[in-house]
């Protein structure tokens, strides 16, 4: 499992997804939470302008490999996803469905929508509305 810790070097305390880090501290990512900081733009940005520094376990890496570190998916952390397996079939892929679970989501049956909800296309992929 790699380990993702965070170092705050912005040189103030920080409170990031409802955590406080204070100045030269780091802070060790629980794998349950993973995903969400992981995935937080604001933060990987600030690893890049070197505001967070990324430590691998081991030593503090550069923003470079920090950022390259800090993005590698940790299995572990989805291991106990649950994923609703009932509307299996060929052709089929995993995504978020609509009960908010992961499932098995047929391409027949997707919608694309955009920011706002509203659906860009149909399943023959026809446009709507103009994006």
């Amino acid at each position: 499992m790699l380990t993702k810790k965070i170092k705050n070097n912005f040189g103030s305390e920080k409170i990031v997804r409802g955590t406080r880090i204070s100045n030269g501290s780091y802070y060790s990512v629980q794998p349950e939470e993973e995903i969400s900081w992981i995935t937080d733009l604001d933060i990987q940005a600030d690893i890049t302008a070197g505001n967070w520094i990324i430590n691998d376990g081991t030593s503090d890496l550069n923003a470079t490999d920090g950022l390259v570190h800090w993005t590698a998916l940790n299995t572990d952390c989805i291991k106990e996803i649950e994923v609703d397996d009932s509307n299996k079939n060929q052709g089929a892929t995993l995504g978020l469905g609509t009960s908010g679970k992961i499932e098995y989501l047929d391409w027949e049956s997707l919608l694309l929508l955009d920011e706002n909800g509203n659906i860009l296309y149909d399943e023959n992929f026809n446009v709507l509305r103009g994006s």
